[in-house]
C-alpha cells in the first residue's frame, strides 16, 4: 500500500513487444530503472504510442530519480488517455520531486476523482498540501486515507504528523499509538510520540517512547533530541545534555539539536559553553528565531541585558509566545516620539510576566508628552489595579481595542524592558509600583490582626499548574513542616485554586492552622493585591503570587530556578528590591532550599 513497489499497467502492449516490456518489468521490480527504461524506450522508438511502455518508463524515471523526465513522459501518455488515475499518481509524484507541489496536488486530486478508493494517492495528495502549507487540506487527505485504508500504518503514521502539526497533539498521540500497534517497530512513530507527549507535559511517557526508538534505531537523532527533550522536562540537565551530545554524534550539522544543547548547559549555569553552541547553531541555521530567542534567555540570565532584549524580540517570529496578537496596518513602537500619538501597549504572557513588566509603564508615562495618549490592554482581573496605579494611561480587557481606528503605533508589554531596562542601574531603588485597594487593604489587616500575635505570613508553596514534569520545580506544603511548627508567626493561604484538602492535611500534621480569606485568590487580583499588601512577609515560589508581593513591595521570600533569566545575571529579581530569592540549582534538592528559607523566617522572628 505504501507505494514503494508501485508498478502501473495502462494500456496493453500490442503483440511481439510483451516480451521485451515482461524483460523491462523484472528489472524495474529489481530496482534497476535504468536497464527497464533502456527496455521500455527501445519499444516506444517501434510504438510511440505504447500505454504500458509509456507509463512504466514515467514511473521508472521518477524512481530512477529523474522526475522532470518523468513529467515528460506521463503528459505524453496522458495526451494519448487522460483517464489514467495510475499516471496521473505518477505525475503527481514527479511534479512533488521537482518542488511543484500545487500543480502535484491538482494531478493527484484528478486521480482520486477517477478511482475514489486509491489510498496512494490520498497519501501523495496529502505531501503535496503539507508541502504547499495547507494544513487543514493535508490532514483531510490523510483523514480520508485512514477511513479507506485503516490497517495501513504509514497512513496514521502521516495523519498523526499531520494532527501535530495543526498543534492537536492529542490527536496526534492516538495516532501515533495506532500506528504502533500496526507496526511495532517503526523507530519513527516511536520518536514522534515522544516529542508528542512532552507537548503534553508526559515527560514520562515521552522518555519511554524514545529509548524504543533508540533500541531500534540508534542511529535516529531526532529520537536522542527527545529523550533529551523529556529528560530536561524532568529536571535532569546532565542527562539531557548527553542525549544532545549523541544527537550531534549522529548529526553533527543539526542546528536546533546545538540550540537545544546549549539550553541544557546554560540551565546549569555553564553559560560560555552554551554561547558556544548557540554560535554553532546560528551559523548553521542563521534564521533560526527559535534559536535566537533561546539565545536570548541565556544572556539574560548572563546580565548580558541589552543585547538580550534586542534578541527577545524573536520570541514572537520564532511562534513560542503564547499571547503573540496581529494589529494589521499598525507599526510596532520603537521608541519614537509620540507627540499626538496614540499608542496601545498590549498583554501577551501570563499574569506574573504582566505585573513584572508594567512596572515599565510608569516610564513610559514619565516620557510620554502631555498630548500622548497610552492605552494598556490586560487580563480583566489586572484593570482595577492598574487604573489606580498609573492613571495617566487608559486600561482596558484584552481586545478592547481590536476594532479602534485611532491607534497608532502599538508594543507588547514584555518589550518595554527593551526600552527601559536595559542595564541593572536603570530598575528603580524603590519597592513597590501596583497601589492596593486602600479600604480593601485596611480591611485585610483588621481581619489579619485578630487572628494572633506574630509576624502575619502570606505562604503559597507551588504552582497553579502542577502538571507533570513541573511538580519537581515546587513544593508540596508537607515539604514546609519544620517552617509551619514555628512559633512567633500565623500563616495566611496565598495559595490560588483548590487546596482545601492540602491545608486541612497540613492542619492535621503539625496542629498550624493556615488561615484563608473571605477572597477568590485567581479571580479576585484587586483583592490578592490588598490581601498581600496587609501582609507582614509572604514566603512563594517564583509565581504570580511572588510577582504580585514584588510588585506591590511587600517583602517576600521566594525560591526559584538558579540561573532565570529575569534574575538578569544577579542571585536576585531586580524587578522587587524588597524581595529575598532563594536560587535553586537544577540539581540541588528542594529540601535544602526550604531550609534556607525556614532559617530566613526564623531569624526575622
Amino acid at each position: 500500500m505504501s507505494g514503494k513497489n508501485h508498478v502501473l499497467a495502462e494500456g496493453a502492449a500490442p503483440m511481439g513487444t510483451d516480451q521485451i516490456i515482461q524483460n523491462g518489468l523484472q528489472f524495474h521490480q529489481q530496482g534497476a530503472y535504468d536497464k527497464a527504461a533502456r527496455l521500455y524506450e527501445k519499444v516506444l522508438k517501434k510504438e510511440p504510442g505504447n500505454l504500458a511502455a509509456l507509463n512504466f518508463l514515467a514511473d521508472a524515471r521518477l524512481r530512477e530519480g529523474k522526475p522532470a523526465r518523468a513529467v515528460q513522459t506521463a503528459q505524453k501518455a496522458l495526451k494519448l488517455k487522460a483517464d489514467m488515475p495510475g499516471t496521473l499518481f505518477i505525475l503527481g509524484n514527479a511534479l512533488s520531486a521537482m518542488g511543484r507541489h500545487a500543480e502535484a496536488a491538482e494531478q493527484l486530486q484528478q486521480a482520486i476523482q477517477l478511482k475514489p478508493d486509491y489510498a496512494d494517492a490520498y497519501l501523495s495528495l496529502g505531501n503535496a498540501y503539507r508541502e504547499t502549507g495547507d494544513g487543514a487540506k493535508s490532514l483531510a487527505a490523510y483523514e480520508q486515507l485512514c477511513d479507506i485504508a485503516p490497517d495501513f500504518a504509514e497512513a496514521r503514521f502521516n495523519l498523526a504528523n499531520a494532527y501535530r502539526r495543526e498543534g492537536l497533539f492529542e490527536e496526534a498521540a492516538e495516532e501515533y499509538e495506532e500506528t504502533l500497534r500496526l507496526d511495532p517497530g517503526m523507530a519513527a512513530a516511536h520518536s514522534n510520540l515522544a516529542g508528542t507527549l512532552s507537548k503534553l507535559s508526559r515527560s514520562e511517557a515521552a522518555l519511554e517512547h524514545a529509548q524504543k526508538a533508540l533500541a531500534l534505531a540508534p542511529t535516529l537523532s531526532t529520537a536522542y533530541i527527545n529523550a533529551g527533550n523529556a529528560l530536561k522536562t524532568l529536571g535532569d540537565l546532565a542527562a539531557a545534555e548527553a542525549q544532545y551530545r549523541k544527537a550531534l554524534d549522529h548529526a553533527p550539522q543539526d542546528a536546533s539539536a546545538h540550540g537545544l544543547l546549549a539550553t541544557s548547559l546554560q540551565g546549569q549555569g555553564r553559560f560560555e559553553e552554551a554561547f558556544a553552541e548557540y554560535a554553532i547553531a546560528r551559523k548553521l541555521d542563521p534564521r533560526s528565531d527559535l534559536i535566537r530567542g533561546d539565545l536570548s534567555t541565556a544572556q539574560l540570565g548572563a546580565g548580558i541585558i541589552a543585547e538580550g532584549w534586542d534578541n527577545h524580540e524573536a520570541r514572537f517570529t520564532a511562534g513560542i509566545n503564547i499571547g503573540a496578537r496581529d494589529f494589521p496596518g499598525i507599526l510596532r513602537w520603537n521608541g519614537e516620539p509620540l507627540d499626538n500619538k496614540t499608542l496601545l501597549v498590549w498583554k501577551e504572557q501570563g499574569i506574573g510576566d504582566d505585573i513584572r513588566y508594567i512596572s515599565c509603564l510608569r516610564d513610559l508615562l514619565t516620557a510620554a508628552p502631555d498630548n500622548a495618549t497610552v492605552r494598556v490592554e490586560t487580563d480583566p482581573r489586572l484593570v482595577k489595579l492598574y487604573t489606580r496605579s498609573f492613571p495617566g494611561a487608559i486600561i482596558e480587557g484584552i481586545g478592547a481595542n481590536d476594532a479602534a481606528d485611532d491607534i497608532d503605533c502599538q508594543i507588547p508589554m514584555g518589550s518595554l524592558a527593551r526600552h527601559y531596562r536595559r542595564t541593572l542601574e536603570a530598575f528603580p531603588a524603590a519597592p513597590g509600583y501596583l497601589v492596593p485597594d486602600p479600604a480593601r487593604r485596611g480591611n485585610f489587616r483588621t481581619w489579619i490582626n485578630g487572628l494572633g500575635d506574630g509576624l502575619k505570613v502570606g505562604f503559597a508553596w507551588r504552582s497553579g499548574n502542577m502538571g507533570e514534569g513541573r511538580s519537581i520545580h515546587y513544593t508540596q506544603i508537607e515539604d514546609w513542616a519544620e517552617l509551619l511548627s514555628l512559633k512567633g508567626i500565623e500563616l495566611i493561604n496565598l495559595q490560588y485554586g483548590t487546596v482545601d484538602d492540602e491545608l486541612k492535611q497540613a492542619e492535621e500534621k503539625t496542629g498550624r492552622v493556615i488561615h484563608q480569606a473571605d477572597i477568590d485568590l485567581f479571580n479576585d487580583l484587586d483583592g490578592a493585591a490588598a490581601l498581600s499588601a496587609s501582609l507582614d512577609l509572604i514566603i512563594s515560589p517564583g509565581t504570580s503570587v511572588a510577582d504580585m508581593a514584588g510588585a506591590i513591595g511587600t517583602p517576600a521570600l521566594v525560591y526559584a530556578p538558579a540561573f532565570h533569566p529575569m534574575m538578569l545575571g544577579t542571585d536576585h529579581l531586580p524587578w522587587y528590591p524588597a524581595m529575598q530569592v532563594f536560587p535553586r540549582k537544577w540539581n540541588e534538592p528542594m529540601a535544602e532550599v526550604v531550609d534556607k528559607i525556614t532559617t530566613a523566617l526564623a531569624a526575622r522572628l
